[in-house]
């Protein structure tokens, strides 16, 4: 006859069952964390941009700078190494990104000349080139269409974690208490 009492025996198995209901919580909310993370991952990079949007550079070339300079007690105008750094802030560019567009830039010089300041204006101003291609929205409308069956696929290897996960968890419950394992049911 065995030394442990019904009640004993009862409450064993009770603090198993807690045991397993516990195990089986924890894999639960593991779970969801992965699930939520790859729909954060799939959302973030359906946002993101993958490189910052930068401003278009103007159509045609750029203008070429005029500078003034002295020859004996006469000025004459000439044409310059580059748009000094006041001439570009004064038509509202910065020197890199004019720099990038194709103008050239003096940092040396630090005279600003209308006539230069007005030609960085209307060549700022002039209409972009036209795009290569026409179907930005619609490039873009696949990248979100891609993204959301990314997630799709990433939400459905998280449901299939959750039943993996809930099957191994009873098997060990059912382990646990003394049970044998359930027999497959076997499709007719």
């Amino acid at each position: 006859m065995s030394s442990a009492s019904p009640k004993s025996r009862k409450s064993k198995k009770e603090g198993v069952k807690a045991e397993v209901v516990e195990e089986v919580e924890k894999a639960g909310k593991a779970v969801k964390r992965e699930v939520k993370r790859a729909e954060r991952m799939g959302a973030e990079s359906a946002r993101r941009p993958k490189a910052k949007p930068q401003a278009k550079a103007p159509a045609g070339k750029a203008p070429v700078p005029s500078v003034l300079s002295r020859h004996g007690t006469e000025m004459i105008k000439r044409e310059g190494k580059g748009f000094s750094v006041g001439e570009l802030s004064s038509a509202g560019l910065a020197p890199g990104e004019a720099a990038r567009w194709g103008a050239r830039v003096d940092y040396r010089r630090r005279s600003v000349i209308e006539s230069n300041v007005s030609a960085l204006k209307g060549w700022a101003a002039s209409p972009a080139a036209a795009p290569k291609s026409e179907g930005e929205p619609e490039k873009a409308g696949r990248a979100l269409e891609r993204a959301g069956e990314e997630v799709a696929r990433e939400a459905e290897k998280a449901g299939k974690a959750v039943k993996k996960e809930a099957k191994r968890v009873e098997k060990g419950a059912e382990q646990k208490l003394g049970k044998k394992p359930r027999a497959k049911k076997s499709e007719s």
